[in-house]
C-alpha cells in the first residue's frame, strides 16, 4: 500500500495545479471596422449590455452590428440559428481559441494513471503473499474501487485537458 501512497503523491501536483495559473492571452484592441477580418468564421462569446452572453460563430460584421450563427441555447432571446445583434447592444467580445495539446496529454496521462492506479488497487485486493504466490479470497469492494478509479482518472484527466485547451482572448473595442 506504500507504493500507492507514493503514486498518489506523485500525481498530486498534476491534479491540484489549476490551468488558470497559465498566462492569460494578450487582449486584442480593435476598431469596429477591423472586426470583420479578425472574426469572420471564428467562435466568439458576445457579451451584451444586459450582462448576458451568447456563444456563436461570426458570419459577418456590418457597421450596424453582427450577424451570428448562435451555437448555444443558453440565452433566452437568441436561440440556435442565425441572429443579428446591433452594435449598440454589444458590451464586449471574446475570441474562443481551442488547442488540442491538453486533451492529448490528459488522455495519455489519464489512461496511464488509470491503468497504474487501478492495477495497484487490484493487486492490493488480491491479498497475495507475493506477486506469484498463493492468494486468499479477493476483497470485492476494493476490486470495484479499482475499476472505478481506472475509469475515473482517464475521464477526469481528459476533462481537465479540454478545459486547459480553451482560451478566450478578450477583444477591446476601440472608438472609431
Amino acid at each position: 500500500m506504500q507504493g500507492l501512497t507514493r503514486f498518489a503523491l506523485l500525481l498530486l501536483p498534476f491534479v491540484c495545479v489549476p490551468s488558470s495559473l497559465t498566462a492569460a492571452p494578450t487582449p486584442l484592441s480593435l476598431k469596429w471596422n477591423q472586426l470583420a477580418g479578425a472574426l469572420d468564421g471564428r467562435h466568439v462569446v458576445v457579451e451584451l449590455k444586459d450582462h448576458s452572453r451568447i456563444q456563436a460563430v461570426v458570419t459577418s460584421v456590418a457597421a450596424s452590428g453582427l450577424t451570428l450563427q448562435v451555437t448555444s441555447n443558453s440565452h433566452p432571446t437568441y436561440r440556435k440559428g442565425t441572429a443579428e445583434i446591433s452594435r449598440e447592444s454589444v458590451a464586449g467580445l471574446r475570441l474562443v481559441h481551442m488547442r488540442i495539446r491538453g486533451r492529448i496529454l490528459g488522455g495519455i496521462f489519464g489512461v496511464l494513471g488509470g491503468i497504474i492506479a487501478g492495477g495497484v488497487l487490484d493487486l492490493a485486493a488480491q491479498d497475495c503473499d507475493s506477486l506469484f504466490g498463493p492468494c486468499r479470497p479477493a476483497n470485492r469492494g476494493l476490486q470495484v474501487t479499482a475499476a472505478a478509479v481506472g475509469i475515473a482518472i482517464p475521464v477526469s484527466a481528459y476533462a481537465w485537458g479540454r478545459h486547459a485547451d480553451r482560451q478566450e482572448i478578450e477583444i477591446i473595442l476601440l472608438p472609431d
